[in-house]
């Protein structure tokens, strides 16, 4: 009897034991306090979703669909989706040879593209589509992109009238939206200004082989520099003594102040980059969506430029177009003057808040940023760093050969009201040489010139 007795307290102690262990299990995966990140070792193997809880990286589960290929250095984005990446220990200073958290090997890279790889002839390109998107360091760009298409005296689709194709109304590309005239048999070489993508209308004016390129920039500071210059603060009347706490009163509660107004007036104010990219706003919603799109993206542009290796981008940029130095020579355009420039979004804490809110650039840009680094590693890290360093002491030499000062209130230099930009002041010699004056020419002139021209030819081929 003892025995037996004995033995029943034992089956209890054991249930009891096995419950409590379930209980926590389940209390362990249902807590809010996780964050998830998506890594895969390379296109046609598994994904596998860990799970951050307490310091502890564990596998979770197998994910049917691969999102990302690779896991550089992906910041830590908010805790909203169980296949967002979160990886913070990437050591950006040594693409080569990264390890990935967790797994001490090396994310692998896809075999590197054919302008990449050396085998085949540098031809300078003679049709350039560049998708000029908004506060991404696509206006300096641009301004490389006029002086190679007058170099190579080249046909430029031009907007009907202003510096943007479409108008307030977000609309997507459409050859409506153009200057008026049939009288260019030649077609269009090079089309620069701001458009929103739209693939059938872009394509009618650039095809024949068209190589494709946008810039994009980590949406932390991208979205920050959107609210400032485009003035969000007063379009949605968010309260505070200035832009800094606006800034910071609308991050607290954006979906309050987002969901007053029309979509019209809204467009930049979540996810800008993708909807200068042509995603439709409700698609945004949706994770699955952004992510498809993501990928059409990638397989419809060429080369995307990022913000945050901007020098770096623009040697590759000279490989893929192949360009030389000079053709890549640049001063920054359309910059928020000092004044302009309030805050850091890292210092002031709100990165969760922009990364969360704009989940869907998040996704865009991690994305093509785990791209740029494998273009950078196939290019060789040695080797981009020689070409960086060139492609600098050029533009300090253009510098102090042209510039005489930076004026915080530039004319013909278009910015919102109360958001100045800064422009270029040219030393008295340089004044006469013509890549000092292309170098500085604000984005209006330079349109407003070509236009010109534009008219001319057409007028003396008619003649």
């Amino acid at each position: 009897m003892m025995l037996c007795h004995y033995k029943r307290r034992l089956f209890c102690i054991f249930v009891l034991v096995s419950v409590l262990t379930f209980s926590s299990y389940l209390l362990l995966y249902s807590g809010t306090d996780t964050n998830y990140f998506l890594i895969s070792k390379g296109k046609g193997e598994r994904s596998a979703d860990f799970q951050i809880n307490r310091g502890k990286v564990r596998a979770e589960k197998e994910l049917n669909e691969p999102i990302m290929k690779w896991a550089p250095n992906l910041k830590k984005l908010p805790d909203l989706q169980p296949q967002l990446a979160a990886n913070e220990t990437f050591d950006e200073e040594d693409v080569e040879g990264v390890p990935m958290t967790g797994t001490g090997e090396l994310f692998d890279c896809p075999p590197p593209p054919k302008w990449l790889n050396g085998r085949q002839p540098c031809r300078p390109a003679k049709k350039i589509m560049f998708l000029k998107t908004r506060r991404t360091g696509s206006s300096t760009v641009q301004n490389i992109l006029f002086r190679y298409g007058e170099k190579h005296n080249l046909n430029f689709a031009l907007p009907r009238e202003g510096i943007q194709f479409s108008d307030v109304s977000g609309m997507p590309f459409q050859r409506s939206q153009m200057m008026k005239t049939n009288h260019t048999p030649e077609g269009y070489d090079i089309l620069c200004h701001y458009a929103r993508f739209n693939e059938p209308g872009l394509s009618s004016v650039i095809s024949d082989g068209g190589i494709y390129i946008t810039t994009l920039r980590d949406p932390t500071s991208q979205f920050e520099s959107i609210f400032t210059h485009m003035r969000l603060d007063k379009l949605f009347r968010v309260p505070g003594n200035n832009l800094k706490s606006s800034f910071r009163v609308f991050m607290e509660k954006p979906e309050k102040f987002y969901s007053v107004l029309s979509s019209t007036l809204r467009r930049w104010a979540k996810n800008p980059m993708l909807f200068d990219l042509g995603i439709a706003p409700q698609e945004m919603l949706h994770l699955r969506q952004v992510d498809n799109y993501v990928q059409y993206l990638d397989r419809k542009f060429d080369f995307v430029i990022l913000r945050e290796y901007f020098d770096e981008s623009l040697i590759l940029l000279k490989k893929l177009l192949c360009l030389d130095f000079q053709d890549i020579a640049y001063v920054e355009h359309n910059v928020r003057s000092a004044a302009a420039q309030f805050t850091d979004t890292t210092a002031e804490g709100l990165d969760s808040q922009v990364l969360r809110w704009n989940m869907g650039d998040a996704r865009l840009y991690e994305h093509f940023k785990e791209k740029t680094l494998c273009l950078i590693r196939h290019f060789g890290n040695e080797k981009m760093r020689r070409e960086v360093m060139k492609l600098r002491e050029m533009n300090e030499k253009y510098y102090d050969l042209c510039v005489e000062d930076i004026l915080n209130d530039g004319a013909n230099v278009w910015s919102p009201a109360n958001s100045r930009a800064i422009a270029y002041k040219l030393k008295e010699k340089a004044v006469e040489n013509e890549m000092c004056v292309n170098l500085v020419k604000p984005e209006y002139i330079y349109t407003r010139e070509l236009r010109h021209k534009f008219m001319t030819n057409i007028s003396q081929k008619l003649n």
